[in-house]
């Protein structure tokens, strides 16, 4: 997936890099000045061989790190909803936080090889896939709004699709963000490639909050700076203003979820 890195983040991601590059060239002079005069190609090769293996590939658990709806609702706590739409899929959203991916349990050969389990995907019927649309649906069902009320999706560009039908879509230029938007990108093709939902916008100093599932292979808090002048941003799904009873959740016990 495809990210929109804020400025101090792009300036730690190059420092990584450069650090990355600098300890390979180090290793590179190391090769070099070991090789013997005169060394021939196969005796070159079988150096890169053996300084590239890193042993054999690791087998995934299909039982590691799975989860029941009993432990989904756990997540949230004593989270008391208030029937506010907005309200609510942003707080279920915070009890989401720094949820990862399963490294352990993982699809090899499928569809989607080497995506890990989540629990979004479990929930949604997919367990090894892309998964910030899923994230997303998975916030907006348990904050208890039905499909009737604002529709799921697994797919970005599909969901856009749904929502223009339904009238509960905004392009940015039309629309500025409030809390609770679903917020759509488009990194490179005219079509929506990732999802998450603004927790705040300030007009003054240009900056959007986010939380976004599936942004290197976990549940974040972004912010988007010089919003002004974002050119991935593709546009907004609107949720509906309230429900009436909206779910009541509890450490061990909990409703299924709303139908």
């Amino acid at each position: 997936m495809l990210e929109e890195k804020a400025p101090a983040q792009m300036r730690s991601l190059f420092h990584i890099q450069l650090r990355k590059v600098l300890a390979l060239a180090v290793t590179v002079a190391a090769l070099v000045a070991m090789l013997p005069t005169g060394a021939s190609a196969d005796w070159w090769e079988t150096m890169v061989e053996d300084f590239m293996d890193t042993g054999p590939e690791p087998e995934p658990d299909p039982y590691a790190d799975l989860e029941t709806e009993k432990d989904w609702i756990r997540s949230f706590g004593n989270l008391e909803l208030s029937g506010n739409c907005r309200e609510d899929v942003i707080a279920i959203a915070k009890t989401q936080l720094g949820y990862t991916r399963s490294y352990k349990n993982f699809d090899v050969g499928g569809l989607w090889d080497g995506y890990g389990y989540t629990r979004y995907g479990a929930w949604f019927g997919y367990p090894y896939a892309d998964w910030c649309a899923m994230f997303v649906s998975f916030c907006i069902h348990y904050a208890g709004i039905t499909p009737r009320e604002f529709p799921y999706d697994a797919v970005c560009q599909s969901w856009v699709n749904t929502l223009q039908k339904q009238g509960r879509f905004e392009m940015m230029k039309d629309h500025e963000p409030e809390p609770g938007d679903i917020v759509f990108f488009d990194y490179d093709d005219g079509k929506a490639d990732h999802v998450g939902i603004v927790v705040d916008f300030d007009r003054e100093t240009a900056q959007l909050k986010t939380i976004e599932g599936n942004h290197s292979d976990s549940v974040q808090e972004f912010t988007y700076y010089d919003y002004w002048s974002c050119r991935f941003i593709h546009g907004y799904g609107i949720l509906p203003d309230s429900i009436e009873n909206p779910p009541k959740y509890e450490l061990t016990t909990g409703p299924a979820g709303p139908e």
